[in-house]
């Protein structure tokens, strides 16, 4: 995990937490811009309350260390709930308990899988969520205890994070699989009753039935735009070694489901809905990840280690079958942890290790100038950096569009033809009366985006502000034509 940058929504999350823990409501329209106001429904207002206590009465910098700290224990927690069914689950079928060179293998892939999700935001929460679902699938649903129990996750989960559908959607499959494959009738019977059970937890909300409207921006033309949500094959595509790893995930857990002699169709199904998921958008790699540790825990029979040991033996034709040299499986052991601890290390910035866990260049210097200025001039804001600007502005004054995306989707068209530059861009600037632009300051290796370069030539828009954190224009409609040093 590297220190926070400006572009993480986890910013914007705790602005939101700030707002209701200062009006004692929960909000029910856009916040924070002065470009859109529409109805909202704010659906992780507890993990933005949550975010904004991490903050409130600490330095960015700390808050920043704890936000990581409760990222670091979410994604724990689920390796260790998963870790712990494997052990057992190896124990049923004759087993050693301890964790065999191929587990810690399948774990690593896990991680590495997943680690570009491990940032401070509601999702974490969905992830923990997820687990209990999954144990609670797992060990059967068939006691009133358990419907109750799906309850309260359903009715915590819908205030934290609308990853709740993807829970929904799990216990669907289970019933239809589970009806499929047993026709046994009573245990259908629980499963109904435990997806009317969830479905009732998610009406524990502040918005009641009006809570299922949170999911329908999910197929608006704004989120066709946000990188996360797009196929791993549109630009910018995923790094070739996570796509690569998302399929082995996927690979594995269905070995894994094949290798097993009690083969339920509900894990297999669980791959194919999350694997296809991960391929309509990329931030579903997570779940991926999670869903292949608890099929390969549950199914850890073709990944154990003393059996693929005997198998080797006999494949090589020997009469006597030899134990595993008790130092080669310690060794085995050790180089995995090594691995995983070299990994943890590889993704994290020398920033980290120097104390600072808030990215150097988030524009903290560059909000207080925007403070500075008339209340009623607008401010035309880079979509990345609208986070940080959000959580330190808090509204005074808002911004255009930001990472939260409570807005109708043609802010989004219109922000992108603005970034374009052109002519285009000054009939757009010209139509919102754009007084300021803000974007982030270039890096030694980054070349200027085209609106940056569009600016430069601009003889109305004048440089007001640059530092290490951001770079400020001001339309200035008497200002002289820029000489030839200044565009350069």
């Amino acid at each position: 995990m590297t220190s926070l940058p400006a572009a993480t929504d986890f910013w914007a999350h705790a602005a939101v937490g700030r707002w209701i823990i200062e009006h004692h409501q929960i909000p029910h329209h856009t916040l924070f811009l002065w470009s859109d106001n529409i109805p909202w429904i704010w659906h992780s207002w507890l993990s933005q309350v949550t975010f904004y206590e991490l903050l409130a009465h600490v330095s960015d910098n700390t808050g920043s260390l704890l936000a990581m700290i409760l990222t670091a224990f979410t994604a724990l927690f689920s390796l260790l709930v998963w870790w712990r069914v494997w052990t057992r689950r190896q124990v049923e079928l004759g087993a050693e308990a301890t964790p065999g060179f191929l587990m810690a293998l399948v774990f690593l892939l896990a991680i590495y899988t997943a680690h570009e999700r491990f940032f401070p935001r509601p999702e974490i929460f969905s992830a923990v969520f997820l687990t209990f679902v999954l144990l609670l699938l797992i060990q059967r649903i068939t006691t009133w205890k358990s419907l109750v129990a799906l309850f309260i996750i359903f009715a915590l989960w819908a205030n934290f994070h609308a990853g709740l559908a993807m829970g929904l959607l799990l216990l669907v499959i289970s019933f239809f699989c589970n009806l499929a494959q047993h026709r046994n009738g009573k245990q259908s019977g629980w499963e109904l009753l435990a997806i009317l059970a969830a479905v009732a937890g998610v009406f524990v909300n502040p918005y009641g039935w009006h809570y299922w409207a949170a999911l329908k921006p999910v197929a608006s033309v704004t989120f066709t735009f946000i990188d996360e949500w797009k196929p791993f094959w549109k630009y910018p595509p995923l790094a070739t070694p996570i796509i690569i790893s998302a399929f082995a995930c996927f690979i594995i857990g269905v070995a894994a489901w094949v290798g097993s002699a009690r083969r339920r169709l509900e894990h297999l199904c669980w791959l194919l809905a999350t694997f296809v998921l991960f391929i309509m958008a990329r931030r579903n790699i997570w779940i991926l990840a999670q869903v292949m540790l608890a099929v390969v825990a549950c199914n850890p029979r073709i990944f154990i280690s003393a059996k693929i040991w005997n198998r080797i033996q006999k494949i090589l034709r020997r009469q006597k079958i030899s134990e595993r040299p008790i130092k080669l499986q310690s060794l085995a052991r050790w180089g995995v942890c090594i691995c995983l601890f070299i990994a943890v290390l590889e993704t994290l910035s020398p920033d980290f290790f120097h104390g600072y866990f808030a990215a150097d260049n988030v524009p903290t210097k560059a909000a207080k100038f925007l403070q500075s200025i008339p209340p009623q001039d607008r401010i035309f804001n880079e979509y990345q950096i609208s986070s940080f600007l959000e959580w330190k502005l808090n509204g005074k004054p808002p911004l255009f569009i930001d990472l939260l995306n409570a807005y109708h989707p043609q802010i989004m068209k219109d922000y992108l033809t603005i970034v374009d530059g052109g002519d285009a861009a000054a009939t757009q600037l010209k139509k919102w009366r754009i007084r300021y632009i803000i974007l982030p300051q270039l890096k030694s290796d980054q070349n200027p985006g085209r609106l940056m370069v569009w600016l430069s030539i601009q003889p109305k828009w004048v440089m007001v502000y640059t530092s290490t954190d951001a770079i400020i224009w001001k339309y200035e409609p008497n200002a002289k034509p820029k000489s030839l040093f200044q565009i350069q």
